[in-house]
């Protein structure tokens, strides 16, 4: 299970840390992710299962960092965004 959120931490460690979740760009991936073929559910609680091939997790990913990355005015504008292709 994982969760999305976009914040200007670091790192969250703890539940009042996700209080500093910017919606915006959480709306702002989704709508780009959709348009790319990829859809999260609405409250962001992410399952993985047996049927996600390792070549759904590399298209995601590859998806998810081209969305967060793209342009001087993506989602990353302003934070440092993770790199996300490292996870697999």
């Amino acid at each position: 299970v994982f969760h999305i959120l976009f914040s200007p931490l670091a790192m969250m460690t703890n539940y009042r840390d996700t209080s500093t979740a910017q919606r915006s760009k959480l709306l702002q991936f989704d709508l780009q992710m959709i348009n790319r073929g990829v859809y999260f559910p609405p409250a962001h609680a992410c399952f993985l299962s047996l049927a996600h091939t390792g070549s759904d997790l590399r298209e995601t990913l590859a998806s998810a960092s081209d969305v967060v990355h793209e342009g001087k005015h993506g989602i990353s504008q302003g934070w440092r965004a993770p790199k996300l292709n490292r996870l697999v």
